[in-house]
């Protein structure tokens, strides 16, 4: 190789590597398109009984549709879901209510909330239910 093509194959991957980095160094980080935030992370509820959770839906330059799930629950535990009008447009609250029949076994289960939406990534947000006696 001339001295020429050495200098070419070594520098052009540098100033490569060196335009990326200070484009990417001054980018302001984007928001998802759908973002979920459970207000407690954490919930305690006696078998035969239920409680209530809020969790806060926002969405950034998405206007389609989202359902929101609640996934990893035991046998006998159910979620009923109901949407609400937030504090903006973009922002809207889900009221769901966690039950649990009266012969769930006791114990810890990691639940995960989740918002979908078409053809945007998932949000996700955790959920600790106990399941304890009085």
């Amino acid at each position: 190789f001339s001295t020429a093509c050495r200098f070419a194959r070594i520098a052009l991957p540098v100033i490569a590597i060196a335009a990326i980095a200070s484009c990417n160094s001054d980018a302001t980080p984007v928001p998802p398109p759908l973002a979920l935030a459970v207000t407690h992370g954490s919930a305690v509820v006696q078998p035969g009984s239920g409680v209530a959770i809020i969790a806060t839906l926002t969405e950034t330059d998405y206007t389609g549709g989202v359902a929101v799930t609640v996934e990893g629950a035991p046998a006998g535990v159910t979620a009923t879901i109901e949407y609400r009008p937030g504090p903006s447009v973009t922002t809207s609250y889900t009221y769901f209510r966690i039950a649990a029949d009266s012969n769930v076994p006791l114990g810890s289960y990691a639940l995960t909330v989740r918002a979908q939406g078409t053809n945007v990534p998932d949000a996700t947000a955790p959920l600790a239910l106990t399941v304890a006696a009085q």
